[in-house]
């Protein structure tokens, strides 16, 4: 289970690691998700 706050960048990697190598994917999420700060603004990066 990942920690809290955390879980939707897991989603999106567990989403881009089940992709086949010929498939298309796109995701749509909230502004937030893409700019947090920390601990994980390190491990986004």
């Amino acid at each position: 289970m990942p920690t809290k706050g955390k879980a939707d960048f897991m989603f999106v990697q567990h989403l881009i690691s089940t992709l086949k190598s010929t498939g298309r994917m796109a995701v749509i999420m909230p502004h937030g998700v893409l700019f947090r700060g920390g601990e994980e603004r390190k491990m986004r990066e």
